[in-house]
């Protein structure tokens, strides 16, 4: 198991404790995108519930209103330009330093 792989199992199994975490500051690696429902697009793939983005996000840092992980997710709530909405973490999302 690699580096990254290793934090992002940190992070799930600490933050999995409590299913929700409040606020903070998260780092996206990449341009992301910010989507209206708190779970991928296309999630669960055997039939996937109705999700849209709403608009992309640019890398850079962001303060969250709240985190949420599941099994097989976990998103950051933000609220970018006016716009609240959600991003799904990956291997290029951090919590700020």
């Amino acid at each position: 198991m690699g580096y990254q792989q290793v934090g992002v199992f940190v992070a799930v199994l600490t933050l999995g404790t409590a299913g929700c975490a409040r606020g903070g500051c998260v780092e996206l690696a990449r341009d992301a995108a910010l989507l209206e429902a708190p779970y991928p697009v296309g999630y669960p793939s055997s039939q996937p519930k109705p999700n849209r983005v709403l608009r992309q996000v640019s890398a850079g840092r962001y303060r969250f209103v709240s985190t949420i992980v599941r099994h097989d997710y976990m998103v950051y709530k933000l609220t970018v330009g006016g716009t609240t909405g959600f991003v799904v973490a990956d291997d290029g999302t951090h919590l700020c330093q």
